[in-house]
């Protein structure tokens, strides 16, 4: 009799264990767990909720800082006065044959140009969402927008945050530019690729937009914003002691 109460006795402190809830600590690790988006992949499902879920329209963006245009009215201007027509350039270096580049400012470039998928290319391994023309149509949908992409990477956020603001003067370099031939050699520790560097001045602020020659034609490749040196002929390093060349520039529709 002994022996059959001590077995009851463990028998009931098993399913009584079993019943319980799991711990407060336990618990509370395993909602960390769930919600801690910046340490998986799983955190741009969070962020990223379900494309029927419509955000609120912005009333100015203000937390997002002054000047901030929406991620949406940046897709808008680059489709109004970039996409859909054909960018000609005539470049011209001293002892040289003259260079034609036709580019085309397109729709499924526009998340690559202003890093949209570096935001969250440490967050996530699949880049599908935010490149190409599924990039583009999701930002055309509002699935993302500078509110969201600020809360996966606030502080990727803040160093891209001058270009998103700089568009007018972007639109202005493609139209008005000036030019240099881009030699890596000159510059071996930077990752910029680039045959063509278009480039202007804009107070202590350059822009760039760098053109590369592919087997299917001339492209933009990049555009970035970096601050003035001393040097006002050469504001840049990426400009400084590059072959200058003599621009002209015609728009086809």
């Amino acid at each position: 009799m002994n022996l059959r109460r001590l077995i009851q006795a463990l028998l009931g402190l098993f399913f009584s264990q079993a019943d319980r809830p799991a711990s407060r600590a336990h618990e509370d690790s395993r909602i960390t767990d769930r919600t801690d988006r910046l340490d998986r992949a799983d955190s741009m499902q969070s962020v990223y909720s379900a494309r029927s879920t419509k955000p609120r329209p912005s009333s100015g963006s203000s937390h997002l800082g002054k000047n901030v245009p929406s991620l949406l009215s940046l897709a808008d201007r680059f489709e109004k006065e970039l996409a859909d027509r054909t960018f000609v350039y005539t470049f011209k270096e001293a002892g040289k044959p003259d260079v034609r580049a036709e580019v085309e400012f397109e729709r499924s470039g526009f998340c690559h140009l202003f890093s949209v998928g570096s935001m969250v290319s440490d967050f996530t391994d699949d880049l599908s969402a935010f490149s190409g023309m599924k990039g583009w149509r999701n930002i055309k949908s509002e699935w993302i927008t500078f509110e969201k992409l600020q809360q996966i990477n606030p502080e990727q956020f803040d160093y891209y945050l001058q270009e998103w603001q700089m568009m007018d003067e972007m639109i202005q370099t493609a139209l008005d530019p000036q030019a240099v031939r881009f030699i890596k050699s000159k510059l071996p520790n930077s990752r910029l690729q680039a045959d063509i560097l278009l480039y202007r001045v804009f107070g202590s602020k350059t822009v760039h937009i760098a053109l590369s020659k592919g087997k299917d034609g001339w492209f933009a490749r990049s555009y970035f914003v970096r601050e003035n040196g001393r040097d006002k002929e050469y504001p840049t390093k990426y400009v400084c002691g590059m072959p200058q060349l003599r621009v002209k520039t015609a728009v086809k529709q």
